[in-house]
Protein backbone atom coordinates (compact mmCIF):
# COMPACT_ATOMS: atom_id res chain seq x y z
CA UNK A 1 0.00 0.00 0.00
CA UNK A 2 2.80 2.39 0.88
CA UNK A 3 4.57 1.50 -2.41
CA UNK A 4 1.45 2.38 -4.44
CA UNK A 5 1.16 5.74 -2.74
CA UNK A 6 4.81 6.63 -3.47
CA UNK A 7 4.40 5.58 -7.07
CA UNK A 8 1.35 7.81 -7.46
CA UNK A 9 3.12 10.81 -5.90
CA UNK A 10 5.95 10.31 -8.37
CA UNK A 11 3.51 10.30 -11.29
CA UNK A 12 1.83 13.48 -10.03
CA UNK A 13 5.19 15.21 -9.60
CA UNK A 14 6.26 14.22 -13.13
CA UNK A 15 2.92 15.42 -14.55
CA UNK A 16 3.26 18.75 -12.69
CA UNK A 17 6.81 19.31 -14.04
CA UNK A 18 5.72 18.43 -17.57
CA UNK A 19 2.81 20.89 -17.46
CA UNK A 20 5.06 23.57 -16.00
CA UNK A 21 7.64 23.04 -18.73
CA UNK A 22 5.05 23.24 -21.49
CA UNK A 23 3.64 26.42 -20.00
CA UNK A 24 7.08 28.08 -19.91
CA UNK A 25 7.76 27.01 -23.50
CA UNK A 26 4.49 28.51 -24.70
CA UNK A 27 5.08 31.75 -22.78
CA UNK A 28 8.74 32.41 -23.68
CA UNK A 29 8.93 30.78 -27.11
CA UNK A 30 11.85 28.89 -28.63
CA UNK A 31 15.21 30.72 -28.65
CA UNK A 32 16.64 31.45 -32.19
CA UNK A 33 20.27 31.08 -33.22
CA UNK A 34 22.17 34.39 -33.37
CA UNK A 35 23.11 33.85 -37.06
CA UNK A 36 19.43 33.74 -38.11
CA UNK A 37 18.39 37.06 -36.49
CA UNK A 38 17.05 39.67 -38.96
CA UNK A 39 16.47 43.38 -38.37
CA UNK A 40 12.91 44.46 -37.86
CA UNK A 41 11.18 45.80 -40.97
CA UNK A 42 10.58 49.56 -40.95
CA UNK A 43 8.73 49.98 -44.21
CA UNK A 44 11.97 49.84 -46.32
CA UNK A 45 13.84 46.94 -47.82
CA UNK A 46 17.13 46.07 -46.17
CA UNK A 47 19.89 44.97 -48.52
CA UNK A 48 21.92 41.88 -47.90
CA UNK A 49 25.04 44.06 -47.69
CA UNK A 50 23.66 46.05 -44.76
CA UNK A 51 22.72 42.82 -43.01
CA UNK A 52 26.14 41.32 -43.51
CA UNK A 53 27.89 44.51 -42.41
CA UNK A 54 25.53 46.48 -40.17
CA UNK A 55 28.30 48.88 -39.07
CA UNK A 56 28.71 50.33 -42.62
CA UNK A 57 26.59 53.51 -43.03
CA UNK A 58 24.25 53.57 -46.00
CA UNK A 59 25.29 56.07 -48.74
CA UNK A 60 22.67 58.47 -50.09
CA UNK A 61 21.35 57.70 -53.54
CA UNK A 62 22.70 60.99 -54.95
CA UNK A 63 26.23 60.12 -53.78
CA UNK A 64 26.01 56.71 -55.38
CA UNK A 65 24.90 58.22 -58.69
CA UNK A 66 27.66 60.84 -58.61
CA UNK A 67 30.34 58.28 -57.83
CA UNK A 68 29.11 56.05 -60.66
CA UNK A 69 29.24 58.92 -63.21
CA UNK A 70 32.76 59.43 -64.62
CA UNK A 71 34.11 62.94 -64.20
CA UNK A 72 34.79 64.65 -67.53
CA UNK A 73 37.94 66.80 -67.39
CA UNK A 74 37.36 70.48 -68.18
CA UNK A 75 39.78 71.75 -70.81
CA UNK A 76 40.63 75.36 -71.46
CA UNK A 77 39.58 76.74 -74.86
CA UNK A 78 42.36 76.71 -77.42
CA UNK A 79 43.84 80.16 -77.97
CA UNK A 80 43.03 81.81 -81.25
CA UNK A 81 45.79 81.66 -83.79
CA UNK A 82 47.47 84.99 -84.41
CA UNK A 83 46.80 86.57 -87.78
CA UNK A 84 49.91 87.02 -89.88
CA UNK A 85 50.63 88.72 -93.16
CA UNK A 86 51.25 85.94 -95.71
CA UNK A 87 54.81 85.43 -96.86
CA UNK A 88 55.60 86.46 -100.41
CA UNK A 89 56.92 83.43 -102.30
CA UNK A 90 57.59 83.55 -106.04
CA UNK A 91 59.84 82.01 -108.66
CA UNK A 92 63.23 83.54 -109.33
CA UNK A 93 62.17 84.68 -112.79
CA UNK A 94 59.22 86.57 -111.28
CA UNK A 95 61.32 87.94 -108.43
CA UNK A 96 63.75 89.33 -110.99
CA UNK A 97 60.88 91.35 -112.50
CA UNK A 98 60.27 93.16 -109.19
CA UNK A 99 62.31 96.33 -108.64
CA UNK A 100 60.68 96.98 -105.28
CA UNK A 101 60.00 94.21 -102.76
CA UNK A 102 58.88 93.70 -99.16
CA UNK A 103 60.62 96.19 -96.89
CA UNK A 104 61.14 98.87 -99.57
CA UNK A 105 59.43 102.27 -99.40
CA UNK A 106 57.49 103.34 -102.48
CA UNK A 107 58.69 106.46 -104.34
CA UNK A 108 56.64 109.61 -104.26
CA UNK A 109 54.86 110.97 -107.32
CA UNK A 110 52.20 113.42 -108.47
CA UNK A 111 49.69 111.92 -110.93
CA UNK A 112 46.40 113.19 -112.39
CA UNK A 113 43.06 111.77 -111.28
CA UNK A 114 40.08 111.21 -113.59
CA UNK A 115 39.19 114.90 -113.43
CA UNK A 116 42.73 115.90 -114.43
CA UNK A 117 43.70 117.21 -110.98
CA UNK A 118 47.33 116.55 -109.99
CA UNK A 119 47.43 114.44 -106.84
CA UNK A 120 50.33 113.59 -104.53
CA UNK A 121 50.26 109.85 -103.82
CA UNK A 122 51.77 110.25 -100.36
CA UNK A 123 48.80 112.44 -99.40
CA UNK A 124 46.43 109.54 -100.12
CA UNK A 125 48.08 107.00 -97.80
CA UNK A 126 45.82 105.66 -95.05
CA UNK A 127 46.51 106.22 -91.37
CA UNK A 128 46.82 102.47 -90.77
CA UNK A 129 47.75 101.18 -94.21
CA UNK A 130 47.11 101.34 -97.94
CA UNK A 131 46.39 98.89 -100.74
CA UNK A 132 48.12 100.21 -103.87
CA UNK A 133 47.08 98.53 -107.11
CA UNK A 134 48.34 99.01 -110.65
CA UNK A 135 45.98 97.87 -113.40
CA UNK A 136 45.09 98.44 -117.05
CA UNK A 137 41.79 98.43 -118.91
CA UNK A 138 43.42 96.81 -121.91
CA UNK A 139 42.08 96.55 -125.43
CA UNK A 140 39.70 93.57 -125.24
CA UNK A 141 36.54 92.67 -123.37
CA UNK A 142 38.33 90.10 -121.20
CA UNK A 143 40.89 92.65 -119.93
CA UNK A 144 38.11 95.11 -119.23
CA UNK A 145 36.15 92.51 -117.25
CA UNK A 146 39.23 91.56 -115.21
CA UNK A 147 39.92 95.21 -114.40
CA UNK A 148 36.29 95.76 -113.38
CA UNK A 149 36.33 92.70 -111.10
CA UNK A 150 39.59 93.82 -109.52
CA UNK A 151 38.28 97.29 -108.67
CA UNK A 152 34.96 95.87 -107.44
CA UNK A 153 36.69 93.37 -105.14
CA UNK A 154 38.85 96.11 -103.62
CA UNK A 155 35.75 98.18 -102.96
CA UNK A 156 34.02 95.25 -101.28
CA UNK A 157 36.93 93.64 -99.42
CA UNK A 158 38.95 96.67 -98.34
CA UNK A 159 36.96 99.90 -98.46
CA UNK A 160 33.68 98.57 -97.06
CA UNK A 161 35.30 96.20 -94.57
CA UNK A 162 38.36 98.11 -93.35
CA UNK A 163 37.87 101.68 -94.55
CA UNK A 164 36.67 102.76 -91.12
CA UNK A 165 39.83 101.26 -89.59
CA UNK A 166 42.09 103.65 -91.50
CA UNK A 167 42.99 101.44 -94.49
CA UNK A 168 42.72 103.16 -97.87
CA UNK A 169 42.94 102.04 -101.50
CA UNK A 170 44.76 103.78 -104.34
CA UNK A 171 44.30 102.51 -107.89
CA UNK A 172 46.66 103.62 -110.67
CA UNK A 173 45.85 102.93 -114.29
CA UNK A 174 48.99 102.30 -116.35
CA UNK A 175 49.04 103.73 -119.93
CA UNK A 176 46.60 106.03 -121.67
CA UNK A 177 43.01 105.12 -120.88
CA UNK A 178 41.68 106.45 -124.23
CA UNK A 179 38.42 107.46 -122.62
CA UNK A 180 37.48 103.96 -121.41
CA UNK A 181 38.62 104.28 -117.80
CA UNK A 182 35.93 106.67 -116.55
CA UNK A 183 33.13 104.38 -117.71
CA UNK A 184 34.75 101.32 -116.13
CA UNK A 185 35.23 103.10 -112.78
CA UNK A 186 31.62 104.24 -112.85
CA UNK A 187 30.38 100.72 -113.55
CA UNK A 188 32.50 99.30 -110.71
CA UNK A 189 31.03 101.93 -108.31
CA UNK A 190 34.34 102.45 -106.54
CA UNK A 191 34.75 105.09 -103.85
CA UNK A 192 38.57 105.25 -103.74
CA UNK A 193 40.85 107.52 -105.82
CA UNK A 194 41.87 106.37 -109.29
CA UNK A 195 44.96 107.99 -110.82
CA UNK A 196 46.47 107.70 -114.30
CA UNK A 197 50.11 106.87 -115.11
CA UNK A 198 49.88 107.56 -118.84
CA UNK A 199 53.51 107.00 -119.77
CA UNK A 200 54.02 104.18 -117.22
CA UNK A 201 57.13 105.84 -115.75
CA UNK A 202 55.89 105.66 -112.18
CA UNK A 203 54.98 101.99 -112.43
CA UNK A 204 58.36 101.37 -114.07
CA UNK A 205 59.96 102.13 -110.69
CA UNK A 206 58.08 99.16 -109.16
CA UNK A 207 58.36 96.35 -111.71
CA UNK A 208 59.27 95.29 -115.24
CA UNK A 209 56.27 93.04 -115.87
CA UNK A 210 52.88 94.18 -117.09
CA UNK A 211 50.15 94.99 -114.54
CA UNK A 212 48.24 94.05 -112.51
CA UNK A 213 50.35 94.34 -109.39
CA UNK A 214 49.17 94.79 -105.82
CA UNK A 215 51.03 96.15 -102.79
CA UNK A 216 50.06 96.43 -99.14
CA UNK A 217 51.76 99.42 -97.52
CA UNK A 218 52.03 100.57 -93.95
CA UNK A 219 51.22 104.17 -92.98
CA UNK A 220 54.68 105.35 -94.10
CA UNK A 221 54.51 103.71 -97.52
CA UNK A 222 56.71 100.69 -96.78
CA UNK A 223 55.78 97.51 -98.64
CA UNK A 224 54.46 94.76 -96.33
CA UNK A 225 53.12 92.34 -98.95
CA UNK A 226 52.78 92.17 -102.74
CA UNK A 227 51.65 90.04 -105.67
CA UNK A 228 52.25 90.41 -109.40
CA UNK A 229 48.95 88.89 -110.53
CA UNK A 230 45.32 88.88 -109.48
CA UNK A 231 43.58 85.58 -108.84
CA UNK A 232 41.31 84.02 -106.25
CA UNK A 233 44.35 83.12 -104.15
CA UNK A 234 45.65 86.67 -104.46
CA UNK A 235 42.35 88.05 -103.25
CA UNK A 236 42.30 85.78 -100.18
CA UNK A 237 45.94 86.53 -99.34
CA UNK A 238 45.31 90.26 -99.60
CA UNK A 239 42.28 90.01 -97.29
CA UNK A 240 44.34 88.07 -94.75
CA UNK A 241 47.21 90.56 -94.98
CA UNK A 242 44.91 93.53 -94.37
CA UNK A 243 43.15 91.76 -91.48
CA UNK A 244 46.52 91.00 -89.89
CA UNK A 245 47.61 94.62 -90.30
CA UNK A 246 44.41 95.95 -88.72
CA UNK A 247 44.59 93.41 -85.86
CA UNK A 248 48.18 94.38 -85.12
CA UNK A 249 47.32 98.06 -85.00
CA UNK A 250 44.28 97.60 -82.77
Amino acid sequence: MMRCQRHRRTELLFTFCLVLGIGLLVTLGCPRPASQERPKASGQQVSSQSIANPSTPKQPATEMRESATPQVPVSEPAPKSELKIPSVVMAEVDRAQCKLFVGDVIPTAVLPNLEGQETDIKQLLGNEGTVLVFFSVGEGQRERLLASNLLGDLQEDIVKTHGSSGVSVIAIHVADDKGRLAALVKDAQVEFPVLVDRDGKYYGQFALHSPPALYLLDSSGKILWLDIEYSRATRENLKQAVEALVAKKS
